[in-house]
């Protein structure tokens, strides 16, 4: 009987502490984060794709896009340096549906491109397709 209650007891003990510890490991904040690395968005949590590459901060990141067909009827426009869009290889399907001849993609600094200082560097897509119809413009259009 006394070595039931002594396993019970130990065995709560575990419990509580291997309940507690896999806890602290879950709840890590969102203040607490690698020095050095950069914001990776999920787009799937935005209303839209514009809203996603909107929310990469100056200092630049990763925008993941998740399988789906996502539709468009205007351009989609990065005007960040240092970004990564990725998607989820030819599952992710940008469509535009524009039929006013403009791009998918537009590529340009904020500020123009007419001089160096206002050019966007260190630009990556990958890993998703674009499609279009008749009238609608080129797929990516860097300016």
């Amino acid at each position: 009987m006394k070595r039931t209650c002594w396993f019970l007891i130990v065995a709560a003990a575990v419990s509580i502490f291997c309940g507690t510890g896999c806890q602290v490991h879950r709840s890590v904040s969102a203040s607490t984060c690698l020095s050095g690395a950069r914001h990776v968005i999920d787009a799937g949590y935005y209303p839209t794709l514009q809203s996603a590459i909107d929310a990469v901060p100056e200092s630049g990141g990763v925008v993941r896009i998740p399988p789906g067909t996502f539709e468009i009827n205007e351009p989609l426009k990065v005007s960040t340096s240092d970004v990564l869009i990725e998607g989820a290889g030819t599952a992710t399907h940008i469509k535009s549906v524009n039929i006013e001849g403009k791009p998918a993609l537009i590529l340009e600094h904020p500020s123009g491109a007419d001089d160096r200082k206002n050019e966007l560097w260190r630009i990556r897509l990958a890993n998703f397709r674009i499609t279009g119809n008749d009238k609608s413009g080129s797929g990516i259009e860097a300016r």
